[in-house]
């Protein structure tokens, strides 16, 4: 007979590797996080009751408490990532030229039609999903 925690990281284990295969490494804030874990607490929630009283999420608790570990183990990553280089968020940071494009750190460029990330309350790079951090632009001559 196999060993139910050995298999049960196994499972664990190939949803983190789905879930790198479709996202990429995630670095989000702990509030997304959170927000994250809750929505796949949510679904399990919702599986159950299905289960429960009908619905097409019915006998899909198993899977659902896959995602839920998957997703929590995946926190604990990035919490590690964030202790490794010494910061407590990782973020993508933005910078404005003269023209007002705003580069990014993940390697994109962005024009606002009007105000750039604060005025247009950005709080996260659409691109990687990490905070956004914007740098401090340097003053123009005679500013």
């Amino acid at each position: 007979m196999s060993d139910p925690r050995t298999n049960a990281w196994e499972l664990i284990n190939q949803e983190r590797d789905r879930q790198n295969a479709k996202w990429g490494v995630q670095n989000h804030d702990d509030y997304r996080w959170l927000a994250i874990l809750s929505e796949e607490i949510g679904e399990l929630a919702e599986a159950m009751l299905h289960t429960e009283f009908g619905g097409h999420a019915s006998g899909m608790e198993r899977t659902e408490l896959v995602h839920v570990a998957a997703v929590a183990v995946q926190w604990l990553e990035c919490m590690e990532r964030r202790k490794a280089n010494g910061t407590q968020v990782i973020t993508c940071e933005w910078q404005s030229d003269p023209d007002g494009i705003w580069s990014t750190q993940c390697g994109k460029d962005w024009v606002f039609e009007a105000g750039g990330p604060v005025e247009n309350e950005m709080r996260y790079c659409p691109i990687c999903g990490k905070v956004l951090f914007i740098a401090d632009v340097p003053a123009e001559d005679g500013e």
